[in-house]
């Protein structure tokens, strides 16, 4: 009530349970007429009220109650958290984990939910590591992986692992048609799927047709390749490549087709439009507030991430926001 929390009649939330949980507390409040958003919104208000640090806020079990993770601000971020294979999920091939939130709460990703990603942030903010830790995984879990590096440096470790590195106009090129014509043949036998009754992810889950699993497209510093120059040829080769990266960002999620686009600065020559609407969920590392606005739409990760980080990201999943630390892969 101090802080002006409350909703149209005045009334503050009302702290109905408080359970431990690991490094934290969970809250569970009930709250008529203030919604999930604007308790995000007001995050960092409610964080001098609690005198705690906030992992997340989330949907009670009905519509009336909220959630709020709490952990004491004494307690921090570890500087390196070095990653196991056995940290994987077993049970689920399209689950991508990424690292601990600041409860210690392990943060992933479900391609199947969510399949085109972009990550972002500047030098040294560990995107690489943060990559590899990915494709380890999809390694792991028995996904085509191929890797667009021009620079031809950061990925070669991966060949031995089966994964597919271009490096050249011609590979690249080429690649993308190959894409092309498996996201239609996927598309063919996606229809035939429904007709029969079930779904393509289940289709590739259950059917042991090994010629048919996830196809996983990661593509490093995509503005050498979507602004490549201003002559003839060179603007040739960007329309051909935005064009194939469109086409799977837009119907690769319902044919187990995913791309990770990895990016300095996702301004709108880096990552057009056609391709940077379709990517569901956005990792931003160490950034100026400048560089936060072309991926979450303002400058709050900038603030929520200290300049001097590495292997800290904030990701947003289309309705929270999480800052994590990322395991570290050798």
């Amino acid at each position: 009530v101090r802080v002006g929390f409350v909703n149209a009649a005045g009334e503050a939330p009302f702290l109905m349970d408080s359970t431990k949980d690991g490094k934290g507390e969970i809250l569970v409040f009930r709250c008529n007429g203030l919604p999930i958003e604007r308790w995000r919104e007001n995050k960092e208000l409610l964080q001098t009220v609690f005198n705690a640090t906030i992992a997340y806020i989330r949907p009670g079990h009905d519509h009336r109650t909220v959630r709020v993770k709490v952990v004491p601000s004494n307690v921090s971020f570890s500087a390196v958290i070095p990653w196991r294979d056995d940290y994987i999920d077993r049970d689920n091939k399209a689950c991508v984990v990424l690292g601990e939130d600041i409860a210690g709460e392990t943060v992933s990703v479900d391609l199947e939910r969510s399949p085109m990603v972009l990550l972002a942030g500047s030098t040294g903010s560990g995107k690489t590591r943060l990559a590899i830790l990915i494709l380890r995984q999809l390694i792991l879990h028995r996904s085509h992986v191929a890797v667009i590096d021009f620079k031809g440096l950061d990925f070669q470790g991966l060949v031995s692992q089966g994964v597919e590195i271009m490096t050249t106009q011609e590979d690249i090129l080429a690649h993308l048609r190959t894409m092309i014509t498996e996201l239609q043949t996927r598309l063919e036998l996606c229809n035939h799927c429904t007709q029969m009754g079930t779904s393509f992810a289940d289709y590739i889950e259950k059917s042991g047709d090994t010629a048919v699993g996830r196809y996983v497209l990661l593509i490093d510093e995509c503005a050498m390749l979507t602004d490549y120059g201003t002559s003839k040829e060179a603007k040739a080769f960007s329309a051909e490549v935005i064009d194939g990266l469109a086409a799977i960002a837009r119907a690769g999620r319902a044919v187990g087709m995913h791309l990770i686009v990895s990016t300095q600065r996702p301004d709108m020559n880096a990552v057009p439009g056609s391709i940077k609407s379709n990517l569901d969920v956005r990792i931003m590392g160490k950034c100026d507030a400048t560089l936060s606005t072309m991926v979450l739409g303002d400058g709050r990760a900038a603030a929520l991430i200290p300049p001097d980080s590495q292997g800290r990201f904030v990701i947003n999943n289309g309705y929270e926001d999480i800052v994590f630390q990322a395991y570290y892969v050798e």
